[in-house]
């Protein structure tokens, strides 16, 4: 996932990912009293979400780093998608083969859209990829 060929997963420990990386640039703790924090690497273009283990990984700088989503199934085709990359070019990629909603996954005021089945969510501002999230994210079963 990243230049240096180091990887950053899902479910990967805390530990790991400071070993790794070294110390976040910015830690921002999201609700008082858990362990739940943001880690910023300004540098390498992205944001972390985790306790004890990386729950989400947000691409969200210049720096980030392209991602490549493998549709499921034998011999399924690889997309690369990055930060900055126009809006048309993301649905050309994606085609009409993918489920799409719309979701908040950290602010109430933003939206992403949401492709559950991938895990990833993008944010666009004026037609180009803001933000990229992987993540797992439950499904609401109340819907």
């Amino acid at each position: 996932l990243l230049p240096d060929g180091k990887v950053i997963g899902l479910s990967q420990s805390l530990k790991k990912l400071k070993d790794d990386l070294g110390p976040a640039d910015v830690e921002i703790p999201v609700v008082e009293g858990t362990n739940l924090k943001y880690y910023k690497y300004k540098d390498l273009g992205i944001t972390v979400l985790a306790t004890r283990e990386v729950l989400a990984i947000i691409l969200d700088g210049k720096a980030a780093p392209a991602i490549t989503v493998h549709r499921p199934g034998l011999g399924g085709e690889s997309i690369e998608v990055s930060v900055g990359m126009p809006s048309a070019e993301i649905k050309k990629r994606f085609g009409d083969d993918w489920d799409v909603e719309l979701a908040h996954l950290f602010d109430v005021k933003e939206y992403h859209q949401l492709y559950r089945d991938l895990g990833l969510a993008v944010q666009y501002d004026k037609g180009v990829v803001k933000e990229l999230v992987v993540a797992v994210v439950p499904v609401n079963e109340s819907r």
